[in-house]
């Protein structure tokens, strides 16, 4: 809504992260409370841009698509919705403007089906969509993974609500999908019903563990106590909460530097 303009707000930040156990709650979240509601963002595919420094992006058709070739690339989300079996929403990722050119959907009523993973873009297998079980009115954290083939034979691996934060190999895929995936653009869709689609942490990245949150946690194992006392006499120490404190052991520095540079590529709300 607007300042001095009639109407009904179709979309709010709203105060509190959606919670999931295992997750530290951060910021606020954003909800779709209007139908006939889509919100979309243009990701830069530009030369020297994020995605293309990652390797990312190939040229098709005078486009530059994020999909290369041999590469993977992973997508997280925190979703909700307070009423299932309401019609259609959906996270989307998509290639250009309008509905069909949807080439990847978590949500429920894309392309006849339930709560599913569905893409109605090129799909080479002819498989619409794949079930991603029984739809909730609780938060799910998605993790999409793409794998980006020859000749755009492309395989998208779902988690929902993965076993593991930090392994890959200790979740079990909810679905999976062949298809041609490569996109440039992120979109929140609610229409019809009378739901609320919630959305919260969406993150882009190129490792499992970035776009789950989980940077730090190659900080645990290689990480030593420091001194409990103030052998300084610095008068700050003493003032200061007992919080733990950690440094890297001897030898790791290295590699907790490269694991802290380690970053989402796209972080769109937190």
């Amino acid at each position: 809504s607007m300042p001095g303009v009639a109407g009904q707000s179709t979309n709010c930040v709203a105060k509190r992260s959606l919670h999931l156990r295992g997750l530290p709650p951060a910021g606020a979240h954003f909800q779709q409370t209007g139908q006939a509601n889509r919100v979309r963002r243009v990701l830069s595919t530009s030369y020297k841009g994020v995605f293309d420094v990652a390797g990312l992006v190939e040229n098709r058709d005078a486009h530059r698509l994020i999909g290369k070739e041999g590469h993977t690339i992973y997508i997280a989300v925190l979703q909700r919705v307070s009423k299932t079996g309401d019609v259609f929403y959906g996270l989307e990722l998509n290639r250009g403007d309008g509905n069909g050119n949807r080439v990847l959907c978590i949500g429920n009523g894309a392309e006849g089906a339930g709560y599913a993973v569905t893409s109605n873009y090129n799909n080479h297998a002819g498989e619409r969509g794949a079930s991603l079980g029984e739809e909730t009115t609780g938060a799910n954290l998605i993790v999409i993974r793409i794998d980006y083939g020859p000749n755009d034979q492309d395989r998208a691996v779902v988690y929902r609500n993965p076993a593991s934060l930090v392994d890959e190999f200790k979740c079990r895929p909810a679905a999976e999908l062949s298809g041609d995936f490569s996109f440039d653009r992120v979109s929140f869709g609610n229409f019809e019903g009378t739901k609320i689609h919630q959305v919260d942490e969406l993150r882009i990245g190129t490792s499992f563990r970035v776009v789950t949150g989980q940077r730090s946690f190659l900080q645990m194992p290689l990480a030593a106590a420091l001194p409990a006392t103030n052998p300084a006499g610095h008068p700050a120490f003493e003032s200061a909460p007992r919080l733990p404190l950690y440094a890297p052991a001897r030898g790791a520095e290295g590699l907790l530097a490269r694991a802290g540079s380690e970053r989402p590529l796209f972080i769109n709300i937190d």
